[in-house]
């Protein structure tokens, strides 16, 4: 599990998926994220908290909400996935920055069929050879986002945040190390840097994340060599210190560790597979 703080900057992205395996590590950004199953089930993680999202639940996630996607008993899963900007919900722009959903999910019981249907058109107004980024397609995007927030926001129970929920411990470290995993550190130096007690920072990534820092910092370096592995022809030395290792040696030996295969035939597979 790799939290990050992933950027976002599409006015809409939205996409659906079939027979899914999802699995997304926890990350945060400053959008809105919604996800309705069709069918299937997955476990929505909320740092410390893991809820299973069934056939006909809907999950809508606040800005800089820590957050990510498991697989639940090895089951497939048919979503659709929509993510927004703030900017473009000025009516409830001030609860999703001073709030948060006590329970993000709405239950299949309780979803009304506006929010359905919102998910739907979200998903063919993504496409953007059959619907180009026009002020049409803005306000269109923005009358189904006024539907849907009219729907779901009386179903979720809101609760005002505090400064610890909103600038945690936890978030505060995220943040700092999808800044830094590049660079070589320590976990001495991220909690000097943000003046913190290194075994608070330590207990919280047990505690909270459920993963060590050196797993944790090993994985989001992982995680982006592969992604480099398979979508670039850089070398795999320049790969090894572009993500933050120092050796190639270790760079190997932790890559041999997570992904179970080497480097080079983890490029090798990607390539075949495409």
């Amino acid at each position: 599990m790799i939290p990050f703080y992933e950027f976002q900057t599409d006015l809409l992205s939205a996409w659906q998926e079939k027979d899914k395996l999802l699995s997304f590590p926890l990350h945060l950004h400053d959008h809105i994220e919604m996800i309705y199953i069709e069918r299937g089930e997955v476990g929505l993680r909320l740092l410390d908290k893991l809820i299973i999202l069934r056939e006909g639940d809907f999950a809508i996630l606040f800005p800089y909400t820590a957050h990510g996607y498991e697989i639940s008993n090895n089951k497939t899963v048919d979503y659709y996935m929509s993510i927004f900007r703030t900017e473009d919900i000025s009516e409830y722009k001030e609860i999703l920055i001073s709030c948060h959903p006590i329970s993000p999910v709405i239950s299949k019981e309780s979803l009304h069929t506006d929010i359905i249907n919102a998910m739907k058109e979200f998903r063919m107004l993504a496409n953007k050879i059959k619907f180009p980024d026009t002020r049409e397609k803005q306000l269109l995007i923005h009358a189904l986002i006024g539907i849907l927030f009219a729907r779901a926001i009386p179903k979720l129970e809101i609760k005002p945040n505090t400064a610890k929920y909103e600038y945690s411990s936890i978030i505060q470290a995220i943040t700092y190390i999808n800044n830094h995993y590049k660079e070589a550190f320590t976990l001495s130096k991220m909690a000097e840097d943000l003046n913190m007690n290194k075994f608070t920072l330590s207990r919280l990534f047990n505690e909270q994340l459920h993963i060590g820092f050196s797993k944790y910092i090993n994985n989001i370096r992982i995680d982006n060599a592969k992604n480099l592995l398979t979508n670039t022809e850089k070398p795999i030395i320049e790969i090894c210190y572009e993500c933050g290792y120092e050796s190639l040696r270790t760079f190997n030996r932790v890559f041999l560790q997570t992904v179970n295969t080497s480097p080079r035939q983890y490029r090798t597979s990607s390539k075949n597979s495409e």
